[in-house]
């Protein structure tokens, strides 16, 4: 703030002293016939209160203008942040896709090249479920926002898959209505799902039990803690990345807690596609 005023302060001044000899000199030629060509004359006849109305003028009028841009820069300064931040979190989310794609692929590839010659059927429905979250995945890297409907959608494709890879090993459940009105970032909640099944142990004797949910305005996701005892590298952007969308997103920040033995992520639920106005 000190560049600000002190230039505020020096143009006040200058444009008073500016003023001063500007009305000396106009009052010198409008009297010339007074006072001739004596300036001399003309500043011993003048007196301080003639200059007060004058003064009080120009520094009310040099207050405002100098306010109003200041105002103006203020609010230009805003917006171009706002837009930085929107880009730059934009920039960390499509890295992020473009790293988890591969690495579900893989998995998927892989539990269907089990599934082949087990159960041709079950193999048949895991590529149209596959298609399916595949397709989503391209699909959404444009939008900002889908309905939730679609999300929950894709969410209930998802855990048919993993279902198949982890058997009863993983224990999902949603109960959140089909047509729940409302709209998320896409991929989210997967991207949630991901992280759980990440980070936490799954097996038959300890299952991972994954809940999504509704309440209060949130899409809650909602896993047991049981941390694995060594963890894959993290590139720390998931969290991260879901937060910096919803900064730009909504007004509501996403909530997330690890007690009670639980590991929760609070989703807003966005009544609009475009629920936040840049400041």
């Amino acid at each position: 703030m000190d560049a600000p005023v002190r230039r505020l302060v020096v143009s006040v001044l200058i444009t008073v002293v500016f003023t001063c000899v500007a009305w000396i000199l106009l009052t010198w030629l409008f009297f010339n016939n007074r006072y001739g060509w004596d300036i001399g004359a003309l500043l011993r006849g003048m007196t301080l209160e003639d200059f007060i109305p004058t003064l009080v003028i120009t520094f009310l009028i040099s207050i405002f203008m100098h306010g109003r841009g200041f105002l103006l820069g203020w609010k230009e300064t805003l917006i171009e942040a706002e837009r930085l931040k929107k880009e730059q979190a934009s920039a960390r989310y499509e890295t992020l896709k473009n790293q988890v794609n591969p690495h579900f692929l893989f998995n998927s590839l892989n539990v269907l090249a089990s599934l082949v010659h087990k159960d041709a059927n079950q193999a048949e429905e895991f590529i149209r479920r596959l298609s399916t979250v595949y397709r989503y995945i391209l699909e959404s890297r444009e939008q900002e926002v889908v309905s939730l409907e679609e999300e929950l959608g894709i969410l209930r494709a998802y855990f048919f898959l993993m279902d198949t890879r982890f058997g009863a090993s993983l224990q999902a459940s949603i109960t959140v209505p089909e047509n729940a009105p409302g709209f998320v970032a896409p991929l989210t909640l997967q991207m949630l799902v991901e992280n759980a099944l990440k980070h936490n142990e799954a097996s038959k004797a300890r299952p991972l039990k994954i809940e999504v949910f509704q309440e209060n305005g949130y899409l809650v996701v909602r896993n047991n803690l049981q941390p694995k005892n060594s963890l894959p590298e993290s590139t720390g952007l998931g969290l991260a990345n879901i937060q910096a969308r919803y900064q730009i997103l909504s007004d509501k920040a996403v909530l997330i807690s690890d007690e009670g033995g639980f590991f929760t992520v609070e989703i807003p639920v966005l009544v609009e596609r475009n629920t936040k106005t840049p400041g």
